[in-house]
């Protein structure tokens, strides 16, 4: 009788967390307590899951003390179940809120807060119109557009405050990092207000098909993702604007470096990597820093870890690779299949990554102690 040959566990299979949510995963992110992860779906629910794990990788680390080398055991036991919480109609739109827990919105206008456990708190009446867009403060509160207008709902609970109106649905948002510029978009312009008189717009360019922001550490750009191909890189002074349009595919995801001198962005065969701050913004034609390989499918997804210049991508196929920006080495993290990955996220200490797919695969990883030297 032929005898099958056991097969290793893969990296995945040994520091993933991995679950069938049901439906598409369009959306991740951490309560600001790191107690959960946060995954929105296409069915209109959030799934949550717990960052605490009894069989954490740490756990079942092990170095040996005659050779040095370090393994990691399998686990004994099966992943415990994620919890799901319906919100509304698709799309659904999460950030993290108060000191622990989420808010979400949906397209039906129902916005309602998230514990890390999954019980719900409403916050506003269903019926104000679709929530288009949340955008996570520093303090723990949310900016939310909804109804062509944008309101602030402070992390205490407090009534939420009206901040100004659009004029039109919100196609992204985004709050600089030190809280005093908020960029808004529609389907035709971008818009920059400060937050101390966000009545006022203080800069407004006419620029179409805006569906994702991202703000420069130091708040002196913003990167915006154009449905048209591309992106474009917006100083937040001048308003001068810089294009990158020859992408072979649609940039969904836009992440800066800690020090703001390179912009990531998905769309290509390979981790884009633009320099941006050293004296050459206004030069559309500059190189981007070689990052990884170059692949036969497009990243779909990408996210700079906040404390080193490291670069988590997803693929359309499925797979995930940390590499460092400006180096060619990659570590496999998940290899393909699975379905697109739609979107993943660092946690704030770097120690998991959150990813989910277009085929429903929610998942947590926790790396190594000492893997990223």
């Amino acid at each position: 009788m032929a005898v099958a040959e056991a097969q290793a566990p893969s990296l995945f299979g040994l520091i993933g967390r991995q679950w069938a949510a049901g439906a598409a995963v369009e959306r991740c992110a951490y309560d600001a307590s790191g107690a959960a992860a946060a995954f929105a779906l296409a069915n209109g629910s959030v799934a949550l899951a717990p960052i605490a794990d009894a069989e954490s990788t740490v756990s079942r680390f092990r170095v040996s003390v005659e050779s040095g080398r370090a393994t990691i055991s399998p686990r004994a036991k099966p992943v415990p179940p994620m919890v799901q919480v319906p919100i509304g109609d698709a799309p659904v739109r999460i950030a993290a809120f108060g000191a622990s827990g989420f808010v979400a919105g949906s397209a039906c206008g129902r916005l309602v807060r998230i514990t890390p456990t999954g019980f719900l708190l409403p916050m506003a009446a269903d019926g104000d119109g679709p929530v288009e867009a949340i955008a996570a403060l520093a303090d723990g509160g949310v900016l939310v557009a909804s109804g062509g207008a944008v309101a602030h709902h402070a992390a205490d609970g407090a009534p939420a405050q009206h901040l100004f109106e659009t004029g039109a649905a919100t196609t992204a948002l985004a709050v600089a990092r030190d809280g005093r510029q908020i960029a808004g978009a529609t389907a035709t312009r971008l818009t920059v207000r400060d937050t101390d008189a966000p009545g006022a717009a203080v800069l407004t360019i006419e620029l179409a098909g805006i569906n994702r922001l991202a703000w420069s550490p130091d708040g002196a750009h913003v990167a915006a993702a154009l449905s048209s191909g591309g992106i474009a890189l917006v100083d937040s002074e001048t308003g001068a604007v810089v294009r990158h349009a020859d992408y072979p595919a649609p940039v969904g995801s836009l992440s800066w470096s800690r020090d703001g001198r390179r912009l990531v962005t998905s769309g290509a065969f390979r981790v884009v990597a633009w320099p941006v701050g050293d004296g050459h913004d206004a030069d559309g034609g500059r190189r981007s820093v070689e990052t990884g390989r170059p692949s036969l499918v497009a990243v779909s997804a990408v996210d700079v870890r906040g404390d080193r210049p490291l670069v988590a991508a997803g693929y359309e196929n499925g797979m995930v690779l940390v590499s460092e920006i400006g180096r060619r080495d990659e570590l496999l993290v998940k290899a393909s299949g699975d379905g697109a990955v739609q979107d993943l996220r660092w946690s704030r200490d770097g120690r998991h990554l959150a990813f989910g797919t277009s085929a429903g695969t929610a998942a947590l990883v926790e790396f190594p102690p000492h893997l990223f030297k």
